[in-house]
């Protein structure tokens, strides 16, 4: 039996459903996925390849505009999350998370 086959009475995981909020554009006669048109609209323009969409409460179905964050990399996302483990850990930071991630040359639009 090769890799990823199951034998009688074994369960094979099931994939899971896509937690993320989809749109039909009928104009464009194809689906967006909701958070990133919040983000684009939050940045005033589409979104660039490499540009990562964060929800801060976490919930994937919360597309409020308070609570989508736009990040100019997936880099710029790895440093806010240590940031915030950082904090949750009590340390108390000099800089705010903005002004780390201008120093790194990323930026985020909460």
């Amino acid at each position: 039996m090769s890799a990823g086959e199951g034998g009688p009475g074994v369960k094979l995981p099931m994939a899971l459903p896509n937690p993320y909020v989809r749109r039909w554009d009928p104009e464009a006669r194809e689906t967006y996925y909701e958070h990133h048109a919040v983000a684009a609209w939050k940045l005033g323009r589409p979104l660039q390849p490499g540009e990562v969409v964060h929800h801060d409460d976490g919930d994937k179905r919360h597309n409020h505009p308070d609570n989508i964050w736009g990040f100019s990399s997936q880099r710029a996302h790895m440093l806010y999350e240590h940031y915030r483990a950082r904090e949750a850990r009590g340390v108390v930071h000099l800089l705010s998370v903005e002004e780390v991630l201008r120093v790194h040359g990323c930026w985020v639009v909460r």
